[in-house]
């Protein structure tokens, strides 16, 4: 049995994938499902539709969405579609999944599908496609280790936990190390007292192991006084529970470990995110005689992922680069990282074009051990010595040329996945006239709209971005930047940056 809960009919466009993309995404959060669950599915989903449309032999003139409820807090959303058939997803989504992430287009980016919703599977059925991405609105449950020599009282014990936890129970210390060598453990429950080796010997055991030395740890025994207390406190142990035990004393105590560990866990990866990527947040390149530059940064999370980098070169010209790591959290801001240190590398060396300079970057993360599932949209802008731009792309959106009765995209196209190895970059070429100006953006601010906004040309450039900085509504889904280029009034000639605003 299932219910459906949401059903969209999508334009087979860009246009209309961003507007489906974006209606699905506040259909599941009115439906009260919480963030940590939606971004996964929405990102699977915006790469097969990117695929349905600019991969396959006959593209699709019909493409519909479902989003349906099973029993079991399970639910799945469901691409259907008239195109060509792909008969052989299933198998690649497979080979996939057993593989670092791949970015390559030539791989679809099934890579990243597979990641995102491990169940994701394609079947054909009355001559339509349909693609599923089935989700729980809830974590998976934890798995619990429990550690007793008295086999009826892991058995009492088991029959507590085991409707809340996968519980996985162990007679002796030897065994439980078995499993903490191959199992993903969530909390430890050892009793203290047993005949080969002691709770507090797996404790220690424990702490010799830097994975697994946070280990949320609970012991159990039946005759520890406060001195005993204090000392198992010092060694690591979360809690000791006095027996005999009562179920619901002990589920309150896992929940509280548990939740306790993931705080934690989100404080450490909050400091991490600040040391690794907070010196990188963008700052507007400076006014020159000719061009005058104004700047919106707003991060979605600690850090954020975007980078813009304004280097000047030794042959006299200037390279601007905007640079978008797919992704959140403490992963994706190690991309940013280390995409910042390399391209400040590359630049050092000697000048560069704009399409070898991504083709070099591409490479350069793909040979990078530590980010094995590097992902990164680029746009490239060098400006000449004589105020021309040249520019390319790897899976960014397109500048946006605004003007008076202005207002398109400059057709700089490049790979559709992003940052890939062995891709060629294509170079465009831009000059300004007095009425134009450039937007270079992220996603992250194109994806409050359905379509484009109507903007109207403002003199003064400062005017401008304010107004685009508040088009749209909602807050931002993701990192956004804005950037919008311009030729320079004279009163501007002063060598400063016109206005730059980061809002935390």
């Amino acid at each position: 049995m299932k219910a459906l809960m949401l059903k969209l009919d999508v334009t087979p466009t860009n246009a209309g994938v961003r507007q489906a993309r974006i209606a699905l995404g506040e259909g599941m959060r009115s439906l009260g499902l919480a963030e940590w669950v939606t971004d996964p599915v929405l990102t699977a989903l915006s790469e097969y539709l990117a695929n349905l449309l600019g991969h396959t032999r006959c593209p699709p003139s019909v493409v519909q969405i479902n989003l349906y409820r099973r029993p079991g807090a399970l639910y799945v959303v469901q691409i259907k579609d008239n195109g060509s058939p792909f008969m052989a997803l299933n198998k690649r989504l497979r080979e996939a999944m057993n593989q670092p992430l791949a970015f390559a287009e030539s791989a679809m980016g099934l890579g990243l599908i597979s990641h995102c919703v491990p169940g994701a599977h394609y079947r054909w059925h009355h001559e339509a496609n349909l693609f599923e991405l089935p989700f729980h609105d809830r974590p998976t449950a934890a798995n619990i280790l429990v550690i007793d020599d008295d086999r009826s009282q892991l058995a009492v014990i088991n029959a507590w936990l085991s409707p809340r936890y996968r519980v996985i129970s162990c007679t002796s210390v030897s065994q439980a190390q078995r499993w903490l060598d191959q199992e993903p453990i969530d909390l430890v429950l050892s009793d203290l007292h047993m005949p080969d080796r002691d709770g507090l010997a797996l404790r220690h055991w424990l702490s010799t192991r830097p994975e697994r030395a946070a280990l949320p740890f609970l012991a159990m025994s039946s005759d520890a006084d406060g001195e005993r207390m204090a000392e198992l406190a010092s060694c690591g142990i979360d809690e000791v529970l006095t027996k005999p035990l009562s179920g619901r004393r002990l589920q309150q105590s896992i929940e509280r470990a548990l939740i306790r560990h993931r705080q934690l866990r989100q404080i450490s990866e909050d400091r991490l995110a600040r040391q690794l990527t907070q010196p990188l947040s963008p700052s507007c390149p400076a006014n020159t005689a000719a061009l005058s530059f104004c700047l919106r940064h707003q991060p979605k999370t600690l850090g954020g992922g975007d980078l813009l980098i304004d280097q000047h070169q030794t042959d006299g010209t200037r390279m601007l680069l905007l640079v978008d790591s797919q992704g959140h959290g403490v992963s994706a801001k190690l991309i940013a990282h280390t995409t910042c240190g390399l391209i400040h590398s590359m630049l050092s060396q000697h000048p560069w074009r704009p399409g070898a300079l991504l083709a070099r970057l591409s490479d350069a993360l793909e040979c990078c051990a530590h980010v094995p599932d590097a992902a990164a949209t680029a746009l490239v802008c060098l400006i000449e010595t004589d105020g021309s731009l040249a520019l390319a792309a790897a899976g960014h959106p397109p500048p946006r040329l605004l003007g008076p009765g202005i207002n398109q995209d400059l057709q700089v196209e490049g790979p559709l996945l992003g940052l890939a190895k062995n891709q060629e970059y294509q170079e465009f070429s831009y000059r300004f006239d007095d009425n134009s100006r450039l937007l270079f953006y992220t996603d992250g601010w194109q994806e409050r709209f359905l379509t484009f906004p109507e903007i109207g040309f403002q003199e003064d450039p400062e005017t401008m971005i304010e107004v685009l900085w508040r088009k749209g509504e909602g807050a931002f889904m993701d990192d956004a930047t804005l950037l919008l280029v311009g030729l320079a009034k004279r009163e501007l000639h002063d060598g400063q940056p016109h206005s730059t605003r980061v809002i935390d």
